[in-house]
């Protein structure tokens, strides 16, 4: 079992007085909880990052080539691969509540989609990741929503009302690894501490929120675990030890039968002496020699010169494929993605089937961020109004994410032609567009593309009505008694 890293401050926090004596223990407890689980996510980010050393059995490997060090990026693998399944493209909210509350500047301003990919591949790496909404300072947005990840941060979760009720973010550390700047998080206030000059600074923001503004996402909760679990599991650190080590048995046979072994019998000594030096030749200018000059003995016989069978890599292979196909069946990754040729190329429809865990486990995902999204953004309406009722007409907001399983443009269309068929009210809706497969970015400019040319068919159609009123002035009177109703 690995010991818990506590973090450690800098000399002279406690003795501060802008800090109380609970803003101190919690900080303490935090940290705590933090150290816990330190040497966990330091070895899933040398997993994921594909440095961390694989253990020898010393058996099979000499301890020379033990150093030979093959690497796999399956680990990597898990957490992507669903990562890339999981894109936030927007929030829907009833009416116009979006854009009247300011939401569309905070989605640019943040770089949401960006800030969205970091957020959800950290939350897969080491099970939760953070986000939180700060009031921006000069030169800046009205709210800032940065990203915190598990390795510097935690937090306290409160079952009751099922958010945070306390968070902790390390900013800063010395060479000797003390802590000189943390951010604890209340439901009063952002207090940042930082350690200069030998002496701690506390800058504390009063706010009126009234909670947290820090936000969990957090993959695959349980009651046990309500900050989840990592999709770096031990059963795929297991399967990718083991199928490093046969790579490196394989990297081994190759550089020792990757030429045909010989042996001679009845040669002698002096066949293998190097005329021009007279030095024994090396084992190695021995087997590449294209020619093998061997003279009779003294009884007149001929030395014969045998060739063992060269070794085969298929064992090797099989191994892997077979470390491949338990890889898959732990994280729902197809075995013909992993780099391994497993069997033959399957039809359109097996390919939908062989995805269909990791999209189910995508669909899973989506769920609990879909919350986290939709409450932090109400979040960062009630830090930019300092008003804990600001967001209270954005209750109904909901997260939008694209389909993990992105059907053809064909089978959309077909779809949505359908669906159109009964119920003609759908062509209307930014729902059928999003079906469709089009990006929030891509609706938002279709919408003022046919507001354009809406606007622009008004114009033409008054135009020729006031054409037609000039030539005749009974048209004109007409024109005017429709206006008039």
């Amino acid at each position: 079992m690995k010991l818990a890293i506590v973090p450690r401050f800098a000399a002279g926090l406690w003795d501060s007085n802008e800090l109380s004596q609970q803003e101190k223990q919690e900080a303490t407890v935090l940290a705590m909880r933090m150290g816990r689980f330190a040497p966990m996510n330091r070895e899933r980010t040398l997993w994921y990052d594909a440095k961390h050393t694989v253990e020898h059995l010393g058996i099979a490997v000499p301890q020379q080539l033990e150093e030979v060090a093959p690497v796999l990026g399956w680990p990597a693998r898990s957490v992507d691969d669903l990562a890339e399944r999981t894109t936030l493209d927007g929030f829907v909210t009833p009416g116009d509540t979006w854009a009247s509350s300011g939401l569309d500047a905070v989605w640019s301003d943040n770089r949401l989609p960006l800030l969205a990919s970091m957020v959800h591949t950290s939350a897969y790496k080491y099970a939760v990741s953070f986000a939180g909404a700060i009031r921006g300072g000069n030169d800046e947005p009205d709210v800032l929503t940065p990203a915190y990840s598990a390795t510097t941060s935690t937090g306290r979760w409160d079952p009751i009302r099922g958010r945070l009720s306390s968070f902790l973010t390390i900013t800063g550390k010395n060479t000797f690894g003390l802590v000189t700047g943390f951010a604890l998080f209340t439901p009063e206030a952002m207090i940042k501490c930082t350690h200069v000059d030998g002496k701690w600074r506390v800058d504390r923001r009063v706010h009126n929120v009234g909670r947290v503004p820090v936000v969990p996402f957090v993959h695959n909760p349980s009651v046990e675990w309500e900050f989840g679990t990592s999709r770096i599991t031990r059963p795929v650190i297991s399967i990718t030890q083991r199928a490093v080590r046969t790579l490196l048995r394989m990297e081994v046979s190759a550089e020792f039968y990757s030429s045909p072994q010989r042996a001679v019998l009845g040669a002698d000594e002096g066949d293998f002496v190097d005329s021009a030096t007279g030095q024994m030749k090396t084992g190695w200018e021995v087997t590449i020699g294209k020619l093998l000059a061997l003279s009779r003995d003294d009884e007149g016989n001929i030395p014969t010169v045998q060739q063992f069978q060269q070794a085969t890599m298929q064992p090797h292979m099989d191994m892997i494929r077979s470390d491949a196909a338990l890889f898959s069946g732990e994280t729902g990754i197809p075995v013909d993605t992993l780099g391994v040729i497993h069997d033959n190329p399957s039809s359109a429809s097996g390919v939908d089937a062989r995805y269909k865990k990791l999209n189910a486990g995508a669909e899973k995902a989506i769920k609990g961020f879909e919350g986290s999204w939709a409450d932090l953004m109400r979040l960062a309406v009630m830090v930019r109004d300092d008003d804990a009722r600001a967001a209270d007409d954005l209750s109904q907001m909901s997260a939008n994410f694209r389909r993990p399983h992105e059907p053809t443009v064909g089978e959309a269309s077909d779809a949505m032609v359908k669906q159109v068929a009964a119920i003609p009210w759908l062509a209307e809706s930014t729902v059928t567009l999003r079906r469709l497969g089009y990006t929030k970015a891509e609706i938002d400019e279709l919408l003022s593309d046919k507001r354009r040319a809406q606007a622009g068919t008004l114009v033409s159609s008054l135009r020729q009505t006031a054409e037609a009123a000039a030539a005749d002035p009974a048209v004109a009177a007409v024109a005017v008694a429709r206006g008039g109703e």
